[in-house]
């Protein structure tokens, strides 16, 4: 299920605060929250019963107390009410306060929103959103937050923070917690625009996030969704780096909007293109059964190297996954799998040629549930010194299945990563890669507390043993 756009029961949070006749009054954030509601209703099916609205010109005004309240009448209609898709949005001033070092603030600040009586009433805090708004949320719905703030870029502490340059941080450990997505203006040290844009003051984020659906047509996800708004941002003068936090880790590549599952998905197409594939690439599926494509126009790539997960509810049948590319050079890989077994049906590399159709069979029987039946492990990684720049490693099950789509790569010397992960019993190997030629990882791999394979692989002389390349084996019980 996507986070916007769904079939769903749905209920918005709207705030823009002007701050008028105050001081550091600001002049776009009403307009802001009426082309939010204007896009949650005309792209995304709200209606005006399912939006909850606080501005500086709403008979409720944005005083703190208020936003406290809107967000248990927030948090209570979602309950009562199903609601399975949920928006979140503020614009207007954001602060920060030191903490008291009981939480993860790596910067020792607590990111705040500021309320329109804030020199009285004071700030609310990220802690105070965290417990009053997410983690009273029902856990089945998907909340999408965008936060139009200056130091806002942790302001619902969430455990992940996606960024650009560095990729996915982990701030903290998953909790027990609702899908969560929050986008904000800036990261927490940087101050977030007031900008004059097409006649009118407008948030720089809003403005750029509701273009940017547009660009996409209204069918992303959130990485890709966030690299766009940095780009657009950066080429129209504006300094602020827009932030992506996430619940949970898998929601970096999941469908933001554009995937409306109301039923349960059966397959997931995972797809890793090229530098050239937002150029050259293009894909659709063709049902054999019914003779015609799934899609009326063929999906595209947005950003070179891009990584994405889709998913489908699909038929027994005949399926063609059809490649498309204007070089004739292809650029694509990636698998196709069941998703409640996980089982793959078809690995598959396009690495040439303008045209590739990847067959696959569907047959709902087989997609059987193994996850109760999956044992936990643990696992201690360590790359060496040089390990960032030549060593990778995945697991492969007896099949030569991958359990990781993509390899585990280092990004800093002398790293050490662990990592919990859930496999049924049977035999699995732990494949090393390193490109220099003498090995450069060691690790340890644990069920219940008692080490399953330890191994070391380092300091090989490739010209007498094989430091490439090597394989451990190890039994899940």
């Amino acid at each position: 299920m996507s986070f916007l756009g769904t079939s769903n029961t749905k209920l918005a949070l709207v705030i823009g605060i002007n701050y008028t006749g105050k001081n550091g009054e600001l002049r776009g954030c009403i307009n802001d929250t009426q082309k939010i509601i204007n896009t949650l209703k005309t792209r995304c099916g709200y209606k005006d019963s399912q939006i909850i609205l606080l501005t500086d010109d709403t008979e409720k005004k944005p005083t703190k107390n208020n936003m406290l309240n809107a967000i248990d009448e927030f948090v209570d209609r979602s309950h009562k009410e199903s609601c399975k898709e949920l928006w979140f949005s503020y614009s207007g001033h954001g602060s920060y306060t030191i903490n008291n070092g009981d939480d993860n603030e790596q910067d020792n600040k607590d990111e705040a929103l500021v309320p329109l009586d804030y020199e009285t009433a004071g700030l609310i805090t990220d802690d105070v959103l965290n417990s009053k708004l997410v983690k009273r949320l029902p856990k089945d719905a998907k909340l999408f937050a965008l936060i139009d703030a200056c130091h806002s870029g942790t302001s619902l502490d969430l455990p992940y923070i996606y960024r650009i340059a560095n990729g996915l941080e982990c701030h903290g450990n998953e909790q027990d917690i609702l899908d969560v997505c929050k986008i904000s203006g800036c990261r927490d040290n940087q101050t977030s625009a007031d900008a004059f844009i097409n006649k009118n003051f407008q948030g720089a984020l809003t403005f750029t996030f509701i273009k940017t659906l547009d660009d996409f047509r209204y069918n992303m996800t959130p990485k890709q969704i966030i690299e766009k708004m940095k780009n657009f941002l950066k080429q129209n003068g504006y300094s602020q780096i827009p932030t992506l936090a996430l619940s949970k880790k898998h929601i970096l590549d999941e469908m933001l909007m554009g995937e409306d599952k109301s039923f349960n998905p059966n397959i997931n197409i995972y797809l890793e293109g090229d530098t050239w594939c937002k150029d050259e690439t293009s894909w659709n599926l063709f049902d054999l059964q019914k003779n015609k494509l799934l899609f009326n126009e063929n999906r595209r790539f947005f950003m070179e190297n891009e990584k994405i997960n889709y998913k489908f509810d699909l038929d027994n049948g005949t399926y063609l996954l059809i490649f498309n590319d204007t070089y004739g050079d292809g650029g694509v890989q990636g698998n196709i799998k069941y998703l409640k077994s996980g089982k793959i049906l078809n690995n598959f590399i396009f690495n040439s040629g303008s045209r590739r159709a990847i067959e696959f069979k569907v047959n709902k029987m087989f997609d059987l549930d193994t996850s109760l039946c999956k044992k936990e492990i643990n696992l201690e990684i360590k790359c060496d010194y040089y390990g960032s720049q030549e060593s990778r490693w995945n697991i492969s099950d007896k099949l030569g299945r991958n359990v990781f789509e993509t390899d585990k790569i280092f990004k800093s010397p002398n790293e050490i990563q662990k990592i919990n992960e859930k496999l049924a019993p049977g035999e699995y190997h732990i494949k090393l890669r390193d490109v220099y030629g003498d090995g450069g990882i060691i690790g340890t791999i644990f069920q219940n507390s008692k080490i399953i394979l330890d191994f070391r692989w380092t300091n090989l002389d490739w010209t007498t043993e094989n430091g490439y390349n090597k394989s451990y084996s190890f039994i899940v019980l």
